[in-house]
């Protein structure tokens, strides 16, 4: 691998989205992002609440895979 080159992570998330609520209760939700490489889960109430915790899964974990496979 050329050292020049910029060094690439991957990482997959699974991200599901909840709602709930009914006549007597106010509707709420929140999401669900699993790392599949670790499968660590976090739940959050916004999608930018998880960005640091993905940000940190991928730098732990990098795929280990060959970047001449990523675009």
């Amino acid at each position: 691998m050329d050292e020049n080159r910029p060094r690439r992570i991957y990482s997959s998330f699974l991200v599901r989205y909840w709602r709930f609520g009914n006549e007597q209760q106010p509707e709420r939700s929140y999401f669900e992002i699993e790392h599949i490489q670790s499968g660590e889960r976090r739940r959050v109430s916004n999608l930018a609440d998880a960005q640091p915790w993905m940000e940190e899964a991928a730098q732990l974990r990098p795929h280990g895979g060959n970047d001449e496979d990523e675009p």
